[in-house]
């Protein structure tokens, strides 16, 4: 098992923030995630528990595809996405202060440690880099974002 997290605060509402990562999720997902070379929603309809999509990712070199689904929506607070195949949770967790927001992205891969053998360290130190990139990424984003301009970005 490979765990990662990273947080970062973020100079909006969390509201704003959560627009953004969660409803708008298929929309701005490639910007602040580049690794994602194809997304594609599957489920109809606006983002919600349930929905379910598609990424294809180019990692290290590496293709690699996504079925995944919306396992936690709770607006403003969260929403969790679940990979079956290869075994991944993206968790993104939202804190309101005052004005700012606290955003944490965890990540978790479950499948077998088997294939990592001696890359296991690089791995670990890949993803863990790629958290950090992941939360600054949105901290960019949406503080250059007014509310009004989110979903047309």
């Amino acid at each position: 098992m490979i765990r990662t997290h990273a947080s970062i605060i973020i100079m909006k509402p969390a509201n704003s923030v959560f627009e953004y990562v969660a409803d708008g999720f298929f929309q701005h997902y490639q910007r602040w995630c580049p690794e994602v070379i194809h997304l594609q929603a599957i489920s109809s309809g606006p983002v919600k528990l349930g929905t379910r999509g598609r990424q294809i990712r180019m990692d290290m070199g590496f293709r690699s595809e996504c079925d995944f689904r919306v396992t936690s929506y709770e607006p403003v607070r969260r929403i969790d996405f679940q990979c079956v195949s290869p075994p991944m949770l993206s968790s993104y967790r939202l804190d309101q202060l005052g004005e700012r927001t606290r955003l944490t992205f965890l990540f978790v891969y479950s499948g077998s440690d088997f294939f990592l053998g001696p890359l296991r360290s690089k791995v670990q130190q890949t993803i863990q880099h790629g958290a950090y990139q992941i939360v600054s990424n949105i901290k960019i984003l949406v503080e250059a974002t007014d509310r009004s301009s989110i979903c047309s970005v």
